[in-house]
């Protein structure tokens, strides 16, 4: 049994041996041992960062106008509840010298059991725009003011947190399926660690994978989400993985 530890940055650690693992036409495993990196997942970027909203405004004749404005939100790590602070925080901030203080009110929860979000608010919110924030929170269309306490849901599913579930995938064991896709699957995680923590992955128990190679020339161990997309740590994220390489069916 060898051990090797590879490390990198970002999401994606590459290695090539020179000279290469020779595995002597002898049928190999590999499992994961250990994971160490931080929860720098940016699940919200620029370009999907605006929040469309509009106030009401009576003109003391019983007519109500619009006014309208585009808040962005800072690209970053959020969860539900780091969104809804975010956006009634700068709402309080802009109107706090103004009469719309004392009328608004604006809150967004999630719902675990329904995957869904929901919105209570005194203002119009239009998430039918490009670059809207509100597909992430399960959002795509208009949002009317409602009474304090009358919730709007989600049209859609909430999409924020779905790269915290993380699959370690590796070029060079044999492969299986996720869904009908064809993946290299060493381990699966949920992040479930706040923002810039740093953290371990160990197994509690060791899986070993079979090998598809005689000789290992090259290991690339990447960090994707259930579609097959790279998880988007952000690009100064240490990655270290440390894996053990066995002859098939040797003792651990």
């Amino acid at each position: 049994m060898r051990t090797y530890t590879l490390s990198g940055k970002g999401a994606e650690v590459h290695v090539r041996f020179s000279p290469t693992i020779d595995l002597a036409n002898t049928p190999h495993e590999i499992a994961l041992v250990s994971l160490q990196t931080a929860h720098t997942v940016t699940n919200i970027k620029e370009g999907y960062n605006d929040l469309h909203y509009a106030v009401p405004v009576d003109d003391g004749k019983g007519h109500i106008t619009y006014e309208s404005y585009v808040m962005k939100l800072p690209p970053g790590t959020y969860t539900i509840d780091d969104v809804n602070v975010y956006i009634y925080s700068a709402l309080r901030e802009q109107f706090k010298d103004t009469d719309a203080k004392t009328k608004m009110h604006f809150m967004l929860d999630g719902e675990e059991n329904t995957q869904k979000c929901r919105i209570t608010t005194s203002f119009r919110l239009d998430f039918d725009h490009a670059g809207s924030v509100g597909p992430l929170l399960g959002f795509t269309r208009k949002v009317h003011p409602t009474a304090f306490g009358e919730f709007v849901y989600s049209d859609q599913n909430v999409t924020l947190v779905k790269d915290f579930n993380v699959i370690v995938t590796c070029n060079v064991v044999e492969s299986g399926y996720i869904n009908n896709r064809r993946a290299h699957v060493l381990h699966q995680f949920y992040i479930d660690k706040r923002p810039s923590t740093i953290f371990e992955v160990r197994p509690p128990e060791k899986v070993f994978h079979r090998v598809t190679r005689n000789w290992i020339d090259d290991i690339t161990i990447r960090l994707e989400n259930p579609e097959g997309q790279l998880i988007p740590l952000r690009s100064d994220t240490e990655l270290v993985v440390t894996l053990l390489l066995r002859t098939a069916h040797d003792d651990i």
